[in-house]
């Protein structure tokens, strides 16, 4: 199981969520129900996925309706994915149009630096 290392920055009002290793769906749905329990954790708040140090993805059947749900359930700010293997790509991608779908905002990027441009950020703050 892959752990997650969340970091809440709350004057700017996001999270930053690192995942890496061998990552499977249910380590991103506890990830975000993680988040969400936080009580520094504020719904509106937005989320960066840093998905960078990702080697491999496994998903189980239900698994994407499960990510989905956990993360519409987290925030209802902008969400961010980080991903650079093409596999996280097009998965992160799926993710990103089935959250647009429920009418929140998604997207995924390359960088650290291109989620920090999604949010109106120039850098990453100090924890």
């Amino acid at each position: 199981m892959a752990q997650a290392s969340i970091q809440i920055h709350e004057t700017e009002g996001f999270a930053l969520i690192e995942v890496g290793g061998e990552v499977r769906g249910q380590d991103i749905v506890q990830a975000a129900h993680t988040l969400r329990k936080d009580p520094r954790w504020r719904q509106h708040f937005n989320v960066i996925w840093d998905g960078r140090k990702v080697t491999s993805l496994l998903l189980e059947p239900n698994d994407l309706t499960e990510m989905v749900e956990a993360k519409a359930e987290t925030t209802v700010g902008k969400e961010v994915t980080i991903a650079v293997r093409s596999l996280d790509v097009e998965m992160a991608k799926l993710c990103a149009l089935l959250l647009r779908v429920r009418g929140l905002e998604a997207s995924v990027v390359g960088t650290l630096e291109g989620a920090l441009a999604e949010l109106d950020l120039e850098e990453l703050p100090q924890s």
